[in-house]
């Protein structure tokens, strides 16, 4: 039987992965232009953001965009954050990505 079990699971194990966010389109990504691109394009652009922060001392607003994949092989992620200022044009973007391999 445990000749049997072993195998299965192994099988099972090949195929785990899971996933959060979608990865965004690397030609959306090139529509968006700093000291242009509005909080309304954006959210036409890209959906709806994961997040949401109002910074109040500044009066600037941050969207942040995520997604990460991981399984047995390794992981990755990305991380686009967007700033906004309070005209809702956007100031700049910070976008941060890791890959591990296993």
């Amino acid at each position: 039987m445990r000749m049997v079990v072993i195998p299965a699971l192994l099988l099972i194990c090949v195929g785990c992965s899971a996933t959060i966010g979608h990865k965004l389109d690397a030609s959306l990504l090139s529509q968006i232009k700093d000291g242009v691109t509005t909080k309304a394009q954006l959210v036409d652009l890209l959906g709806q953001p994961r997040t949401v922060t109002t910074e109040s001392k500044d009066n600037t607003t941050i969207f942040m965009y995520s997604f990460a994949h991981a399984n047995m092989h390794g992981s990755n992620a990305e991380i686009y954050t967007f700033i906004f200022g309070a005209d809702d044009v956007l100031l700049r973007r910070i976008t941060s990505t890791s890959n591990t391999t296993r």
